[in-house]
């Protein structure tokens, strides 16, 4: 609606309000164009009708003053401008935690060891000679263990005082304790203990007098055994009644029987 209408509307009210507002004074002082008749309004005397045409006059001079007034429009109302929401927040890209470093696992502290002496070495066992073999005197030990077992004279022995043969064997065991067996071509036999001891690479051989069978016996003997090339040479004296006697057998070797 513009300002040319609005003003219109407002006179059209203002005549309709006098009009009205005539026609109430009239009729209250008691004119009418009917048929013609005269009256008059009492001064003092207010009627309702006139307290209404006052407000309708008090509300004609308001809306007067009203339209002299610059008719004054709102303002336009300020569309808001239309904004774009904020873009949704950049979350920066997570690195992967990376794995905790590996920390080697300290190296346990060796101490120097002192090198330990070697376990005395036990020498080896002699190979002890097979039957056959010679007597052999090992050098690296010092024990009667290599007598162990039978042996005899492998030169020929004779009765002195008959002239036969005889043979004479020394049987020992591993400490060096045995028997010496004399068997004579008659078939006498003869047997008497027998025992041996070490001194460094000496080893002397004795036994008593030797009884026999028939009541006849033997001398006692010391054999006296040293290594020579490898083997045992022997030297074999007789002795009666402490005393050496004329028979001795120099560089005797004897060998292995049993």
């Amino acid at each position: 609606m513009t300002l040319k209408h609005t003003t219109a509307i407002l006179w059209l009210l203002l005549s309709a309000l006098l009009l009205a507002s005539g026609y109430l004074m009239l009729r209250a002082c008691g004119l009418s164009l009917g048929p013609w008749s005269v009256s008059w309004c009492p001064i003092n005397n207010t009627s309702p009708a006139q307290e209404s045409i006052a407000s309708l006059l008090g509300q004609i001079e308001t809306l007067e003053k009203q339209l002299l007034q610059p008719l004054q429009c709102p303002a336009p109302v300020k569309q808001a401008e239309k904004t774009e929401p904020p873009p949704p927040p950049v979350t920066p890209p997570v690195e992967p935690a990376l794995p905790p470093p590996v920390v080697p696992a300290p190296t346990p502290k060796v101490e120097p060891t002192q090198p330990s002496e070697p376990p005395p070495t036990q020498p080896e066992e002699p190979r002890r000679p097979q039957i056959g073999e010679n007597l052999r005197m090992p050098t690296d030990r010092k024990d009667l263990s290599f007598l162990e077992g039978c042996w005899m004279s492998i030169s020929p022995i004779k009765n002195a005082r008959t002239g036969t043969p005889i043979q004479i064997r020394y049987c020992f065991q591993n400490n060096g304790r045995g028997q010496v067996d004399i068997s004579q071509s008659n078939g006498v036999h003869c047997a008497a203990p027998l025992s041996a001891q070490r001194n460094g690479n000496t080893v002397k051989i004795q036994h008593g007098a030797v009884p026999c069978s028939d009541g006849s016996g033997f001398l006692e003997s010391i054999i006296t055994c040293k290594p020579k090339s490898g083997e045992a040479s022997c030297d074999i004296l007789n002795y009666r009644n402490g005393l050496e006697t004329s028979h001795r057998v120099p560089d005797g070797r004897f060998k292995r029987v049993e």
